[in-house]
């Protein structure tokens, strides 16, 4: 996970109940009528629901039951940003795709970082 993934999102659309579009919103184009934010909602809420992991030859029919609404490449890139941010992680000895805590732990390392340089004792 040395990749960067960039998020920019408003503060005071945060709450701790989101559901899972509202968190997409967020972490993609923040337009739900754009095609990443599209795809980023057909991949988490399969990856979220249900058994909770799909195997790459899954993730790969899932594109193909939707390739004449998306690109190849498009479908990829959004799929590989989700691993980047440490949303979704890829297993390559089991060649599973998950979702993961990794994004919410990085979350809030940073939230803490921020309040020991913000709040002084």
């Amino acid at each position: 996970m040395s990749k960067k993934g960039k998020i920019v999102f408003n503060y005071e659309e945060l709450t701790s109940n989101m559901e899972l579009e509202e968190i997409t919103a967020l972490i993609s184009t923040g337009d739900r009528n754009s095609p990443e934010y599209g795809l980023t909602i057909m991949i988490l809420k399969t990856l979220t629901s249900g058994n909770q992991t799909i195997t790459k030859d899954k993730m790969y029919d899932l594109y193909m039951r939707n390739r004449e609404y998306i690109s190849k490449a498009s479908y990829y890139r959004i799929l590989n940003k989700l691993v980047t941010r440490g949303m979704v992680l890829f297993d390559e000895k089991d060649n599973v795709y998950c979702p993961s805590v990794f994004f919410s732990n990085a979350l809030q390392k940073l939230a803490i970082a921020w309040e020991t340089i913000v709040i002084k004792e």
